[in-house]
């Protein structure tokens, strides 16, 4: 461990890195999913015109909004899920909202990020997509 860092900084750099995606889209895209409940991730998606059939999730991970903003995003609510598919393809997606009550966000889904190094699908491999 490099001198100067904190055992606590060293930790949450390691369990951040293990949550967080490699990849990033800049904007999240929007997905067609089924769920067969409120709490669950879904059972397969659709992204870019592709299915994929969920095989293995983790989460929720819960996000609320920023309630110093503004009052609606007090009740503003992100379930994150890491799922992989049958290709075992890693990705981050989450629905806008808590399942259940409207006021809470509108209920979609979104893949926000690529856990790996290969190109987003649906892009041509290039030299500069790898990690």
């Amino acid at each position: 461990m490099a001198r100067g860092v904190s055992i606590c900084s060293f930790i949450w750099s390691i369990t951040v890195s293990r949550r967080s995606p490699s990849r990033l889209l800049p904007v999240p895209e929007a997905i067609e999913t089924l769920a067969l409940l409120p709490d669950h991730p879904p059972v397969h998606f659709t992204w870019r015109g592709i299915r994929c059939c969920v095989k293995r999730a983790d989460g929720p991970e819960r996000v609320f909004g920023e309630w110093w903003k503004r009052d609606a995003e007090l009740i503003a609510v992100r379930d994150y899920f890491q799922v992989e598919d049958e290709a075992s393809e890693r990705f981050w997606i989450y629905r806008a909202g808590d399942g259940e009550d409207q006021a809470t966000g509108s209920q979609r889904w979104f893949l926000h990020g690529i856990f790996g190094c290969g190109p987003p699908r649906g892009q041509p491999a290039s030299p500069l997509s790898a990690c």
